[in-house]
């Protein structure tokens, strides 16, 4: 009984022909031997090319490149499908002789005896055949240029060749068949960014002016004593002097395609929230460290005046209480006496207020207490606001830690303008349809007492 072909490819329908004609007079039993041989070298190939059917892998059938193996697969494959046609004409033929020459010679009465029963097993379709029945019924024809490029459109595998001249030899996978939908997750998550930290203890207050000028008490002497009757009042010595702080502005912005502003419903609300952050950011940093070279504002580690105490960097044992407890102690009463200000806030490098929190008592324990339990941010009743734009003292004259009065007698935000945000053109953005988010700010830092705040520094 003859084997089905195995759906390997696709067939030329010119060879089918060919095949056909040329068995179609032989005899069913040379068909038949032929159509095993053939099936035998066709199993050899789909054993070699492996469930990837790699036709690359295939020695068995000749052919030195891909494309002549293909060629000689196509080959097999279509005289093989011609073998067929002709077997099952041949077997119809033969059936007839025997009807004949057993007597069923048509009007007479058929033979009693039961006749051979003509079984054949049809040809599997392959998936070239599929395809090509569906784009026939279509109305497309066969090989044309119509037919590839439907076939193309439909989305079938990129692979898949639907002409008669190729093999159909790629699996249908969501790599190359029909891809899974994957919705994103709604909204994003953000970069490592710096946190605010230290311009929000800052008090503020509004200006309209473009210079802020103040007087400041620059001479106090108190020269009240006790006088004799009669005798001469000492005289005391007061001066003033007019000071000024700039108002500088910090901005940014980024341009947008209208487009995206179109299809992508959150790009305009994230813009509106990391623009104007950005801003902030830079002011955060730019309170501490600004050099006050225009356009910068200067940053209150730059202003002239500050107070100075040493930080005394020392490994804790458990035979000596812990230095930067006592530093920042010393600090305090730096502000309380030689600025005549009350501290409010510590504001600390990270790895500084590590060394604060990890520090040990002589008996072994940790000051501020089990590790187990949690603890209120604060030291000698200061609130602690941590800040990397500082440095962490391990280099000689950096600025770890800041002691001070934040209160609005002794240092201000003086706001020109506040935080804005604003969409608008520039140059041929408008003919482009690119908008451009715009975010800036308008502000003066005025310290007026520098002794209200002391530096904690590694000398």
């Amino acid at each position: 009984m003859p084997k089905p072909i195995m759906p390997f490819g696709s067939v030329n329908q010119a060879d089918v022909k060919a095949a056909y004609e040329e068995w179609r007079v032989k005899p069913a039993s040379q068909v038949e031997a032929r159509i095993e041989a053939l099936d035998a070298d066709m199993e050899r190939a789909h054993a070699q090319a492996g469930p990837d059917l790699d036709v690359e892998k295939i020695d068995c059938i000749g052919g030195a490149t891909i494309k002549e193996k293909q060629e000689k697969l196509v080959g097999i494959h279509s005289e093989l499908a011609g073998l067929h046609d002709a077997l099952g004409e041949r077997k119809d033929m033969e059936a007839a002789s025997r009807a004949i020459r057993d007597g069923n010679r048509g009007g007479g009465e058929t033979d009693p005896r039961p006749q051979a029963q003509d079984v054949r097993i049809a040809r599997p379709p392959s998936l070239a055949d599929m395809v090509r029945r569906d784009f026939r019924d279509q109305g497309f024809e066969l090989g044309s240029r119509e037919f590839a490029d439907a076939a193309d459109k439909r989305g079938l595998v990129s692979t898949l060749a639907v002409r008669d001249d190729a093999i159909m030899n790629t699996l249908f996978t969501t790599d190359v068949g029909w891809p899974p939908e994957s919705v994103r997750d709604p909204g994003y998550t953000p970069s490592r960014r710096h946190p605010i930290q230290v311009i929000d203890i800052l008090p503020r207050s509004s200006t309209t002016q473009e210079l802020i000028k103040y007087m400041e008490e620059t001479t106090y002497t108190n020269a009240a004593a006790a006088v004799a009757e009669g005798a001469e009042a000492p005289e005391s010595t007061l001066a003033l002097t007019e000071n000024e702080v700039a108002v500088r502005k910090l901005s940014t912005h980024i341009p947008v395609t209208r487009e995206e502003l179109e299809d992508e419903p959150q790009a305009e609300s994230y813009l509106n929230e990391t623009v104007p952050f950005m801003v902030r950011q830079q002011a955060d940093e730019t309170v501490l460290n600004g050099d006050g070279t225009a356009p910068n504002i200067r940053g209150l580690l730059n202003v002239a005046g500050l107070q100075d105490q040493d930080w005394t960097h020392v490994s804790n044992t458990k035979k000596n209480l812990l230095r930067p407890l006592n530093t920042i102690r010393k600090a305090k009463t730096k502000v309380r006496f030689g600025g005549r200000a009350m501290a409010t806030h510590f504001i600390s490098n990270p790895n500084l207020w590590d060394d604060t929190v990890l520090s040990e008592s002589s008996a072994g324990g940790y000051y501020y207490g089990s590790p187990q339990t949690d603890f209120t941010e604060r030291v000698w009743g200061l609130p602690v606001v941590l800040s990397d734009h500082l440095g962490d003292s391990t280099n000689a004259n950096t600025v770890g830690a800041i002691v001070g009065d934040f209160t609005p007698m002794w240092i201000q935000l003086r706001m020109r303008r506040e935080l804005e945000t604003e969409w608008g053109h520039i140059n041929d953005d408008f003919i482009k349809e690119i908008r451009r988010i715009k975010a800036s700010i308008r502000f003066a830092l005025v310290v007026k007492r520098p002794q209200a705040f002391v530096k904690i520094t590694r000398p």
